[in-house]
């Protein structure tokens, strides 16, 4: 499968465009086989991508996720013959129990959507209920992300759209 790869940068405070990207992504999904999806990391400046490097010791043996957030969204589509809801997917570095910190912060995730991963390294993965929105999963990994980042982040992220074909 050959995958291309779109950036999009948008500001946390202006998600019309990326989210209209999503939008498109979902109708089509839905309508081909197409398989494409987003990744989200925040955004940093050139002179600043030391921030982002993690030594290659601390991944082999820490039991945690990377200090800079990844996110993804994956649109709700077809497999074999049954739909499958959205998923979210974000590695982080604060370890085990990363829903039950964000809900102890003050981000409740909707009651409808399941957990299917919570793990210390691999990160977290959640099933979105049939009537969510892209804009709503969104939301809910920036400020998910922001919360568990092992740094700092400001309002500026990137938008990977990853298109299979």
């Amino acid at each position: 499968m050959a995958l291309r790869h779109t950036q999009v940068l948008f500001f946390r405070d202006d998600l019309a465009e990326v989210v209209g990207k999503m939008n498109e992504i979902s109708e089509a999904t839905c309508d081909t086989k197409a398989h494409s999806w987003m990744n989200f990391k925040p955004w940093f400046d050139e002179d600043n991508n030391d921030m982002i490097w993690d030594p290659p010791l601390r991944k082999l043996f820490s039991a945690r996720g990377p200090h800079v957030p990844f996110a993804t969204w994956v649109p709700a589509h077809r497999k074999r013959s049954r739909t499958q809801p959205m998923v979210i997917g974000l590695t982080h570095p604060k370890g085990r129990y990363a829903v039950r910190q964000l809900a102890e912060d003050g981000l409740q995730m909707p009651e409808a959507w399941h957990v299917r991963q919570d793990h210390s390294r691999r990160g977290i993965v959640i099933a979105c209920d049939y009537d969510a929105t892209p804009k709503q999963a969104l939301e809910f990994l920036l400020d998910a992300s922001t919360r568990l980042s092992g740094i700092e982040l400001d309002s500026r992220w990137v938008g990977d759209i990853v298109e299979g074909f």
